[in-house]
């Protein structure tokens, strides 16, 4: 990106924000073409910020301008839930990320060209990444997640995630702004040479899409048996009924009403979302809680299937010593408890339940970061029908069997938007893939799409059939392709069946994770380490 700079827009302050509003379009309204020039603005910004030689503090406030406006005008609707979560998350995510456009033109500045491109690259995939795994975690806007809509065009997905989308946009901007600003400069074979580069880069992904893209007689391994499954939509308001209005029971009988209207005696599992019970549960008590018991009494009638049922799960424990960095005191005597945000299996015998607990947490909302160093802060997590505090997670993946041996991942919201922890389930013996979820917290806007989307992606990078059983928002079934086959809307009360076919193999992704992410890291050091090295040699 060498050259003399010339202002493109005006001032600075406009390419910000210019790159912010395309940047939203994906998100807000589905708009993903907008991805391949959304950088553009922004390049031109970074390109002037290094030729100007401008200083870091000066950098970091148009960079923030920049994504603050992007993270802004994409997850707006958060504030239908916490406002102040909403502002939190903007506020934090853009400083993260406009620290990291600010690094790589400090470095830009000192290393020259070749090394800003390369930095911008594998900088923004690592920030990505980190982000990913870390415990101030929020994935939403990783630039892989916005072609979600589109997942026609990303089948490869099965062999990079949303990583290798992320690689692709920047890419592609790079080389197109390349090209833009370079070509009156360019010799004709290095125009033709880049302007060649540019459209393969573009197009080969799509062919590549076509050419994955499974059908059920085809890649996906064949039909063979089906499972019936029925997946509810109760439609209760989260803030009006679902935790105050409504008991416990009231809400099972109404989802049993529901499923009734379309079991059959070769129903295999039954799927109801997120806090379906909505009160807390000692894990001591499960068996004899009332709620959990109207369902095993309903499956007394169709005893070869399995409920998969959310609620809060409470675990006692008796220790002098705080027992986990989660913990919560339940008396002066060295009483403590965990709560989990907790996903049932439940079976039509006594005995036969089993549980799981939700580990990728929502900050601000189900955990504040880092408890083990801000444990004085934890009363200030957002009660969102669950517990105030940091709730507890378990270590490993678990897999749920059915009594034909089918293994179900129960995936729990938020969770089903980290793909590489996904894929865990499926390392696990997962054949099908079932999310249950809360999405009403956010109103109609676009949070429940965009939540809804990400499981398509899901589905393709672990090329799994996949349920989704929403409280309200989108439930339905999409298939290894990222199909929808059936859906229920926004504010809608129902039930679906559908068949499902369990599948067992494993993708290049499944096996391998974030390797993108991971291999990122080891790029940013060559690159820290060969800028220092050549920045020597060229004083001596």
């Amino acid at each position: 990106m060498g050259g003399k700079v010339t202002t493109w827009l005006g001032k600075r302050w406009l390419l910000a924000l210019s790159g912010g509003l395309l940047m939203c379009l994906a998100w807000e309204f589905d708009l993903w073409p907008f991805l391949f020039v959304a950088w553009l603005p922004w390049l031109h910004l970074l390109r002037d910020l290094v030729h100007s030689r401008t200083r870091f503090w000066k950098t970091y406030g148009y960079t923030y301008l920049a994504v603050f406006v992007w993270n802004a005008l994409s997850v707006w609707w958060i504030q239908g839930a916490t406002l102040g979560g909403m502002i939190g998350a903007v506020v934090a995510m853009a400083a993260c990320m406009a620290l990291v456009l600010t690094l790589v033109v400090q470095g830009w500045q000192r290393f020259g060209n070749a090394w800003g491109t390369a930095a911008l690259l594998v900088g923004w995939i690592g920030f990505e990444y980190f982000f990913h795994n870390s415990e101030i975690s929020w994935p939403w806007l990783t630039l892989g997640n916005g072609l979600a809509s589109a997942s026609w065009a990303v089948q490869w997905y099965e062999y990079t995630g949303i990583l290798g989308g992320s690689l692709w946009i920047l890419l592609f901007n790079l080389l197109l702004y390349h090209l833009l600003v370079g070509w009156k400069e360019l010799v004709r074979k290095a125009r033709l040479i880049l302007l060649t580069s540019t459209v393969l880069l573009l197009f080969v992904p799509f062919v590549l899409s076509y050419l994955l893209t499974p059908s059920v007689e085809g890649r996906v391994e064949g039909r063979g048996e089906g499972i019936e499954v029925v997946i509810v939509q109760p439609n209760v308001d989260p803030w009006n009924e679902k935790f105050s209005a409504l008991t416990d029971e009231q809400q099972v009988e109404r989802m049993l009403s529901l499923a009734s209207e379309k079991m059959t005696p070769q129903t295999r599992l039954l799927v109801m979302p997120e806090t379906a019970i909505p009160s807390n549960i000692w894990i001591q008590q499960i068996d004899a809680t009332p709620a959990v018991e109207l369902i095993r009494t309903f499956l007394h009638a169709y005893p070869q299937c399995r409920v998969l049922v959310g609620t809060t799960l409470l675990q006692y424990q008796q220790s002098k010593e705080r027992p986990s960095k989660t913990a919560r005191s339940l008396s002066d005597d060295g009483d403590w408890y965990d709560a989990y945000n907790a996903a049932l299996w439940i079976g039509d015998s006594v005995g036969d339940t089993q549980y799981y607990f939700k580990s990728k947490l929502v900050v601000g909302v189900e955990m504040l970061p880092y408890p083990q160093f801000f444990r004085f802060l934890d009363k200030l997590s957002i009660n969102l029908g669950g517990m105030v505090g940091s709730l507890g997670t378990q270590e490993h993946r678990t897999v749920f069997k059915t009594p034909d041996n089918m293994g179900v991942a129960p995936i729990i919201c938020y969770e089903s938007v980290f793909g590489d922890f996904c894929t865990e389930y499926v390392r696990n013996g997962a054949n099908l893939l079932a999310i249950i979820t809360n999405d009403g917290w956010w109103g109609d806007t676009p949070g429940y799409k965009n939540h809804f989307n990400y499981a398509k992606l899901r589905a393709i990078e672990t090329r799994r059939w996949l349920v989704r059983s929403a409280n309200t928002g989108i439930s339905g079934v999409i298939d290894p392709a990222g199909n929808v086959h059936q859906r229920l809307g926004w504010w809608l009360q129902g039930v679906i069946r559908s068949t499902v076919y369990p599948q067992s193999q494993q993708t290049f992704y499944v096996q391998w994770g974030d390797y993108l992410g991971r291999a990122s890291y080891f790029c940013i050091l060559g690159l820290i380490i060969g800028g220092f090295v050549a920045r020597f040699r060229a004083r001596h």
